[in-house]
């Protein structure tokens, strides 16, 4: 089987191979001042080669030189023989054998696009997550909440949160919560989290009980001891 090529169509479509177009670029000097294209004298030459040009698009590789492929792909043989047209189009087309279609394809379609910014910003983000979590090795012993499901569910939370307002917790930035939280009970380090979350807090703070200017802070979790603790025994 050989097939056929447009030549520097990678040239005028980059990465065609590797998306689907809806267009096709044709330069005025194919028509207009180009000697190679003022050879071609033949109507049919002409809609021909712009045939290829879209087929080889449309199918991303170079398309089969078949006679009944291309008849079904619109070329009425009949009206004047593909080897005529071929011969005309000489230097626009290229006609490739088994190997040499099996190197183009090897050449082209593993070639990669240039990564957009999106694409580059995505992977810093990977690299720096698999990097904390290296350093998140034996967080569980220091941060023992973590190992709690519900804690460890709003925790995440907060983080995602905070991924989605563009201001992801640095490492330093999680130990500061984590140290936080872990001043208060479970109970009260969830509560605090929740409420973060409800008020797109990029921290966690100590919740005030009561609507009094002297608000009740919850306990600890070593406990808040009274003030007034013992004054009973000294009276």
């Amino acid at each position: 089987m050989k097939y056929i090529h447009i030549k520097n169509l990678e040239k005028y479509h980059p990465g065609y191979k590797d998306r689907t177009l809806q267009w096709a670029k044709i330069y005025f000097n194919m028509v207009q001042g180009n000697p190679n294209c003022e050879m071609i004298t033949n109507e049919i030459d002409w809609s021909r080669l712009i045939r290829l040009i879209l087929l080889e698009l449309q199918a991303r590789r170079p398309i089969p030189l078949d006679s009944l492929y291309l008849t079904r792909k619109g070329l009425d043989l009949r009206k004047r023989f593909l080897a005529s047209t071929l011969e005309v189009l000489k230097p626009f087309i290229e006609v490739l054998d088994e190997h040499k279609m099996a190197k183009f394809c090897n050449e082209t379609v593993t070639k990669p696009l240039p990564k957009s910014h999106v694409d580059k910003d995505k992977e810093k983000e990977e690299y720096r997550e698999d990097k904390d979590k290296d350093k998140e090795v034996g967080w569980d012993d220091k941060y023992p909440y973590l190992i709690k499901a519900p804690f460890k569910e709003a925790f995440n939370h907060l983080l995602d949160m905070r991924k989605g307002m563009k201001a992801p917790a640095t490492q330093r930035a999680k130990e500061l919560i984590l140290d936080t939280l872990h001043k208060y009970d479970i109970e009260t380090a969830i509560k605090m989290l929740n409420k973060s979350i409800e008020n797109s807090w990029k921290g966690v703070f100590e919740i005030k009980e009561g609507n009094n200017n002297g608000k009740k802070a919850i306990r600890t979790v070593e406990g808040n001891k009274s003030k007034y603790e013992g004054l009973g025994e000294s009276i």
